[in-house]
């Protein structure tokens, strides 16, 4: 039963998302990304994505990715536990 509503979350979440393909644009940005501070790849591949895409909104839960969206014109929301 546990499983089943985390499941279920987990798609509902899912079906809100939206697809970025991984393009030389996202590539462009990513790097740039890297060079603003220390991330990794796929760090800086989340931020690439989300200035290829234009969000409004980039939510993380990751300080230096944070730092590094800002830097980058991102509007941010740092999410800490």
């Amino acid at each position: 039963p546990e499983f089943d509503r985390a499941l279920a979350a987990a798609q509902r979440d899912v079906a809100d998302m939206t697809l970025v393909p991984l393009d030389s644009h996202v590539e462009r940005f990513a790097f740039a990304a890297m060079e603003q501070g220390p991330l990794r790849g796929m760090d800086a591949l989340h931020v690439g994505s989300a200035l290829a895409s234009r969000v409004d909104l980039f939510v993380t839960a990751d300080r230096r990715q944070a730092q590094v969206a800002r830097g980058m014109g991102l509007a941010t929301e740092l999410i800490e536990s």
